[in-house]
This record gives C-alpha cells, sequence and structure tokens, in this order.
C-alpha cells in the first residue's frame, strides 16, 4: 500500500520525510533533557575560541554519536549538534559556574551536571579534559 502511494505520489516522500526528522529530533530533544538546557542556556552566536566538532555525548538515555560539536572560552562551554536534528537542539552557552564533572565508573568517561537540569550527561575523559584545558582553571573534574 505504502509503495503504491509512492509510486504515484512521489513527491509525498520529501514532506514524509521531513515530518519523521522534526518528530524524531523533538523526542530526542525531550528524552535526552536538551530541551530542558535549551529553556535556560539557549545562544544565537557562539563566541567559542576551541571548537570540537564530531564528538560524542550521552545526555540520560539518548547517545549523540558523533554529531555533537563542543566549544569553550574564558566563561561558557558551547554545544550544538549537527544540522539535521537542530530543529529542537538550539545551540547552547553554558557558564562554567553552572556545571559539574565528576569522574564515572568508568575510567573513560565523565559524568557532567548542569545547575537546576535533572539528568545524567556522560563524555569522553579526553573531551572532558580539553573543556578543564580551555576554561583556564575555571573547570574542574571532582573526585567527590
Amino acid at each position: 500500500m505504502f509503495e503504491e502511494l509512492i509510486d504515484k505520489h512521489p513527491i509525498l516522500v520529501v514532506p514524509f520525510v521531513g515530518t519523521l526528522l522534526a518528530l524524531v529530533s523533538f523526542i530526542l530533544s525531550i528524552s535526552s533533557g536538551w530541551n530542558s538546557l535549551a529553556s535556560k542556556y539557549k545562544v544565537k552566536n557562539w563566541k567559542s575560541n576551541a571548537k570540537w566538532r564530531f564528538q560524542t555525548m550521552k545526555a540520560n538515555a539518548v547517545d549523540y554519536s558523533n554529531c555533537v560539536t563542543f566549544g569553550a572560552d574564558s566563561e561558557n562551554i558551547y554545544l550544538s549538534v549537527i544540522f539535521f536534528v537542530r530543529l529542537f537542539h538550539p545551540p547552547l552557552a553554558i557558564p562554567y559556574s553552572n556545571v559539574k564533572l565528576s569522574p564515572h565508573e568508568k575510567s573513560s568517561l565523565v559524568i557532567v551536571q548542569f545547575d537546576n537540569v535533572d539528568g545524567k550527561f556522560i563524555l569522553p575523559k579526553k573531551l572532558s579534559y580539553k573543556l578543564v584545558m580551555a576554561s583556564n582553571g575555571k573547570l574542574k573534574i571532582n573526585n567527590t
């Protein structure tokens, strides 16, 4: 039935795929906690001195594999996702004062907690060290 519809009206594929991408982006934003972060830390323009593209992050139950860009300057951590899921994932600028890093039980990972946002965000330790270095001492991995 679906194949017949596509054969008769191939132009319907475009709005179907667009709607599907929007729905997936919306569900990922809600289940990952990105929408909660966006309500507090949404930003239009990045001022980041350092950027690391195609990074991986786990946000609650959602794995953002090789699709997150992280940035850092003397005041903020910046986060952005790849263009095709950006619809419900606006770029973020999160002040270091609202970020806490702590070790994960797996030694190659670091847990990130943001003030007033529920959830567990996990980064590779190597990326975490880059963010710590770019913060000029304002961000540390706590052992507590």
